[in-house]
């Protein structure tokens, strides 16, 4: 059989013919041969067993946790993937063994994975003279395994079933549970870390033989592990690592995939299921369905789903959502890994740092994901002591020791609970009507049910984070975020349901907010390169009054939502003041920064939301769930690690016609926040609209339709339990009336915030006072300044060319030359536009034989491109003093007769091919007259009114010019 390498780079050069091939990068990690011990002190017919059924011998690992599992001591295997919860199922038997009425309980963080360990449970079972009873919690009845010792249980089930049925249906479990052992804990990150520590506090004070049962677990390789372990249990654990067993040669393979990701995915397995190999496509469940079709179904060699496979090839299709599943499937059995990147942010990043040789991509470098330590989020802890209540009343120890009873004390007063007449405090809940506690959990919720996503027939798909649902879930939307695999076109409030189809143009649309935010309080603050970085916790109101969509081929386009939806929720938020003045329309800026998380952390997109506070020049990162995820908190310590990387997703996202506005946005204040003190003028300039090249395609200028006379806006009502009090302030706001807001305007908010210009032309004189000029940069900043993502390209001057042929190749343009001015640039009215900040068209590089040589006034013809004119009165004039000596050289000094000014400060001129000005300064130099004028567009330039056509706009004139 033909390497797997070998396969890849031959497929890829069918797939790109003439062009370059789809294929990225490769590297292969050697294999590993392991190391063994002679002997491991285990059960004897077990030891037996298990070298029949596994055919390996045992390793040094194994011996490490069987040691600290006989002390009683919490450990956790770390790396290793399947070998590890192998090792895990041993151990398990071990104790079965050795204690005749102990029982288990196995959490899996889904229900295939739960299937996966119970049929390797019942391998074990058909190799032992004694087989151990395993049950299935939730698939089977469990009257039926009354003898069982061993339950596998989802968070799910152990909260819906185990748990609320502790003293019926599940007594015997409880009664002899010694042992909790956990697979896969990376899966718990942000709200569902906090759900998984609440969870093993019920269990182990349900636990009736005497003691707290033993907690073991398995863990892939991520950086903070004791310190989050620590946090979700209140112990410490020791961290065994799972890296002496035999590894075969792994290929590693990066595949650029763009629009068409889930097509190249299954077209990479079905070429590689040819080769006789198996391959499981690992991807989102809600696209389980889209992916089915494209390959055979019936097919026994190819697999698609989110859980893990023993197959020989791993596709991943596109970058997960949890970055740790792909280090996990490093660690695996199978033989490649290949990674299909998208056209979503983070994975053009990713595609650009593969070509630069990998450092910062997970599975190419050595740097560990960071698994973020819970938070202590008042309502998931409510909902849980609302259910402990029901299991058992709770004691004032108990409290105490979950450092829980502010939270009790608010629930007792909004009589959700009530104290027991005892000497020693106990809480039992009151009677609530049809409230059920046990109702609404989920994993990626806080107190609520999580919004489900079903198809047109109404099957289930997927289920989406309540705190996304107005934010990433409105009609038209796409969804997943950023890859727009679906659209969106039914939502059921009273459901709490969208209704989704496929989405096969693979357009893709971006939510347009408004937002205010109030701090509640500050925790800490620290200076970051120059500039104040703080904690604390805020209250945003934010609005979804429309979003932007785009597509292949089509120019990108906004459309406003009617009515707009509108959620309020408090949370942990990070606040960064930024340099200069910066646009706020559509909410647009740090959405880099909230990319680039999921990079560096265990985490999704949609975990942090930005929100930009004009007047305070503040940008938020706010927790999405209410009561906080933790996100912000870690962010905070290494705000100075992330924000290269935001810079570089930024840079990456520029000719992205849907991020294009984004990435502007963001570029402005992270390379003034990074680049430092920089001899370089990054104040924002005015500029005008301008007309786009005949080679740029203009975007959508038609303004957002009017909102005729509709209802109150329709906001999302509170999702958390009924009848739970508010612990600190509302997760969102509350049906109220509320007016009709204004129709959308397309320009920025009153008072107009100048926009930033392109980069300003020199100044064009050839009178001897103008400064010496510096060098043309090739860099916007100094390389010793600005870090190596500032100095990887410039920002781009036009928009990326749409429609047929956007494939072509690209030209390159230099960028114009720029110069430092000496003064700021003027402050002057702007002229109202028709297009918003964010689509105002940046003039491009043009053919000088494009300019006018003038302009008739009062004339309507769209001003010539000014780049151009500037690069060839340049080009003029440095031929002339090639041919003639400088005049400051040669002109003698002559007493002469003094000459009157025709221009004064405060005139309104109009100049070819600047445009309309206004006069700065007139100064009278060798004869001549020269002038300081502040153009709209190009800031302020001297100009020599006995070069350039100069006349003043006087009276009446100037308004009807």
């Amino acid at each position: 059989m033909a390497a797997i390498t070998d396969i890849l780079q031959n497929f890829s050069r069918q797939r790109g013919r003439n062009e370059s091939g789809p294929l990225l990068a490769t590297r292969i990690l050697d294999a590993q041969v392991g190391s063994r011990i002679s002997h491991l002190a285990i059960n004897q017919r077990l030891e037996r067993a298990w070298i029949e059924l596994t055919g390996e011998p045992f390793r040094q690992h194994q011996a490490l946790a069987l040691s600290a599992l006989r002390r009683g001591e919490p450990f956790a295997l770390v790396g290793g993937g399947p070998t590890a919860r192998q090792t895990l199922l041993l151990l398990v038997c071990e104790l079965l063994h050795n204690e005749a009425h102990a029982t288990t309980l196995l959490l899996c963080p889904d229900h295939a994975t739960a299937t996966i360990l119970r049929q390797e449970l019942e391998r074990i079972n058909s190799a032992l003279d004694l087989p151990i009873g395993v049950v299935l919690a939730g698939a089977e009845d469990p009257r039926s395994a009354l003898h069982a010792r061993i339950v596998v249980a989802t968070p799910q089930s152990l909260h819906e079933r185990l748990l609320r049925h502790h003293d019926r249906a599940w007594r015997w479990l409880w009664a002899g549970l010694r042992l909790i052992a956990t697979t896969d804990l990376q899966h718990y990150s942000g709200i569902g870390a906090a759900h998984l520590a609440a969870l093993l506090l019920r269990a182990n004070r349900l636990a009736g033989n005497g003691g707290s049962p033993l907690l073991v677990a398995t863990l892939a390789e991520v950086g903070g592990a004791d310190a989050v372990l620590t946090a979700l249990t209140g112990q410490s654990w020791r961290l065994i690592a799972v890296d002496d067993g035999p590894r075969e040669r792994l290929t590693v393979a990066y595949w650029r995939g763009g629009v068409e990701r889930l097509r190249e995915s299954a077209l990479v397995a079905l070429h590689l299921s040819h080769e006789k190999l198996s391959v499981h496509i690992h991807c989102d469940e809600s696209e389980t369905s889209l992916l089915n079709p494209l390959v055979d179904s019936d097919s026994a060699t190819i697999s698609v789903g989110p859980f893990e496979s023993a197959a020989q090839v791993l596709v991943f299709a596109g970058f997960p959502p949890s970055p740790a599943a792909l280090r996990q499937a490093l660690e695996g059995n199978a033989r490649a890994v290949i990674l299909v990147l998208g056209d979503a942010p983070l994975e053009r990043t990713i595609a650009r740092l593969i070509s630069q040789g990998g450092e910062g991509v997970p599975a190419l470098s050595d740097q560990q994901l960071t698994w973020i330590a819970p938070p202590i989020n008042a309502y998931v802890a409510a909902q849980h002591l609302l259910c402990a209540a029901n299991e058992r009343p709770l004691t004032i120890d108990e409290l105490q020791t979950w450092n829980a009873e502010a939270i009790v004390a608010r629930l007792e007063q909004h009589q959700q609970l009530g104290r027991l007449p005892e000497v020693k405090a106990t809480w039992q809940p009151l009677p609530n009507g049809a409230h059920d506690p046990y109702a609404n959990f989920d994993l990626r919720a806080a107190g609520s049910a999580a919004a489900t996503l079903d198809d047109e027939r109404g099957l289930l798909i997927d289920r989406l984070d309540p705190a996304a649902y107005d934010r990433w879930g409105f009609i038209g939307a796409t969804l997943p975020v950023s890859r727009g695999s679906y659209r969106v076109i039914g939502r059921d409030e009273e459901a709490f349901g969208i209704t989704l189809r496929a989405n096969p143009n693979a357009c893709r649309s971006f939510p347009l907010r408004r937002c205010t935010a109030q701090l509640r309080d500050e925790r800490e603050r620290r200076s970051l390169r120059g500039r104040l970085i703080g904690l604390g916790r805020v209250t945003i109101e934010e609005e979804i009054y429309g979003y932007r969509e785009a597509a292949a081929g089509v120019a990108p386009a906004e459309r406003a939502l009617t009515p707009p939806l509108s959620t309020t929720w408090s949370a942990p938020a990070l606040w960064i003041e930024l340099p200069g003045d910066l646009q706020a329309q559509g909410q647009l800026i740090g959405w880099s920064l909230v990319t680039a998380v999921p990079l560096r952390a265990i985490g999704a997109i949609s975990d942090l939301v930005p929100v930009f506070a004009a007047a305070e020049r503040r940008l938020y990162i706010v927790e999405a769930q209410p009561g906080g995820n933790g996100a912000a908190t870690w962010l905070f310590r290494t705000l100075d690690e992330l924000l290269p990387l935001a810079y570089d997703i930024a840079l990456d996202c520029r000719s992205d016609p849907l991020f294009e506005p984004l990435a502007r946005a963001d570029m402005d204040w992270l390379l003034q926040l990074l680049g430092g003190d920089v001899v370089v003028d990054l104040r924002p300039t005015m500029r005008e609209q301008r007309p786009p090249s005949r080679d740029q395609p203009a975007p959508s200028t038609a303004p957002l339709p009017r909102r005729a006379a509709e209802p109150p806006p329709i906001v999302r009502e509170s999702r958390a339990v009924p009848g739970l009090p508010p612990l600190h302030d509302p997760p969102i706001i509350e049906r109220a009336a509320r007016p009709a807001p204004e129709p959308l305007r397309r320009e920025p908010p009153a008072p107009p915030e100048p926009p930033r210009a392109p980069e300003p032309p020199r100044r064009e004189s050839p009178a001897p006072p103008e400064p010496p000029r510096a060098p043309e940069p090739t860099r916007p900043v100094d390389r010793a300044v600005v870090p190596k993502a500032a100095s990887q390209g410039a920002r781009s001057s036009s928009r990326k060319p749409a429609g047929p042929d956007r494939h072509a190749k690209r030209q390159h343009n230099p960028p114009a030359p720029r110069v430092v001015p000496t003064s700021p640039p003027p402050i002057l009215p702007p002229e109202r536009s028709l297009q918003p900040p964010d689509q105002v068209v940046r003039p491009a590089q043009a053919s000088p034989t494009s300019a006018s040589p003038e302009l008739p006034p009062g004339a309507d013809a769209p001003i010539p491109n000014a780049a151009a004119m500037v690069a060839r009165l340049r080009r003029l004039r440095e031929e002339r003093e090639l041919r003639e000596p400088s005049p400051q050289l040669t002109l003698p000094l002559r007493e002469s007769e003094p000459i009157e000014p025709r221009f004064v400060t405060g005139d309104r001129i109009f100049c070819v091919p600047y445009g309309e000005g206004v006069v700065r300064a007139s100064s009278i130099v060798a004869d001549k007259e020269l002038l300081t004028v502040a153009f709209p567009e190009h800031g302020e330039l001297m100009v020599d009114p006995s070069i350039s056509a100069v006349r003043k706009i006087e009276g009446p004139q100037a308004e009807e010019e």
